[in-house]
Formats: C-alpha cells, structure tokens, sequence
C-alpha cells in the first residue's frame, strides 16, 4: 500500500492506525509499484506503466512493428475457418491477457486520479 498526503502528521497518523490492525513496514519512497513506475517531484507525482508496455513489446517481438492506432480496419469483418489454427494459441492468449491487464490497471488509475494528456498519470502536489 502507499501512502501519500500533503501533511507528514497526517501520513503519520495514517501509519499508526494501521499498524494497530497489522503488521507494516515502512520502505520509504516508492519507485515501483506493480507494474507502476512512480516519479516524486516538488510539484507532485508522476505514475507511468511505460516500463510494463515497452516489456509487452520485448516478450512478443513487437520492437519492428509499425504503430496504429487499431491493428485492424474497423469495418473488416473476422471469420472462423477450420484450416487456419493459430501459429502458437499459448503466446497469443498470454498476449491478450496481458494487454487485457494493461487496459485494466489504466483504468482503475483514471478512476481515482486526474491525467495528464498523454494518458500518464500526474498527482499534483496539493492532490497528493
């Protein structure tokens, strides 16, 4: 769990009302969390999965590939034909799964927090 206010007492306070239920350990200033990268600076917080993405990109020899903004037309309609199975079904599941998990995580940040325009999310200080 990370905790983050304006106010060290209130952090404090925080603290102690948990470690009265369970046992913490304070790790200091986080950096990585899941597959969240986090950045503390003076004006607040910064919190990137671009680490996590440029992973995907590696682990499904994705590096050559040209950008789009959807793989496919969207107007192309997609069909079930016995004869064409899939190279490797396991590589494709993992990597819709884990775009799937990429796509959820986003989305659970955007539900609690404000972002900047390149959908990275920024924690001003008085947020924080």
């Amino acid at each position: 769990m990370i905790i983050t206010r304006n106010n060290d007492d209130e952090v404090a306070r925080l603290q102690e009302e948990f470690a009265l239920r369970f046992d913490i350990k304070k790790l200091g200033e986080s950096h990585h969390f899941l597959v969240l990268e986090i950045t503390n600076t003076s004006k607040g917080v910064f919190v990137v999965q671009e680490g996590y993405a440029k992973k995907l990109v590696d682990k499904f020899g994705m590096k050559q590939s040209k950008m789009f903004s959807t793989p496919l037309k969207t107007s192309m309609r997609l069909r079930c034909e016995e004869d064409s199975l899939l190279v490797d079904p396991k590589s494709y599941r993992a990597l819709v799964g884990s775009l799937l998990y990429l796509t959820i995580t986003t989305k659970r940040i955007l539900k609690y927090s404000n972002l900047t325009s390149d959908m990275d999310l920024f924690l001003k200080e008085k947020m924080a």
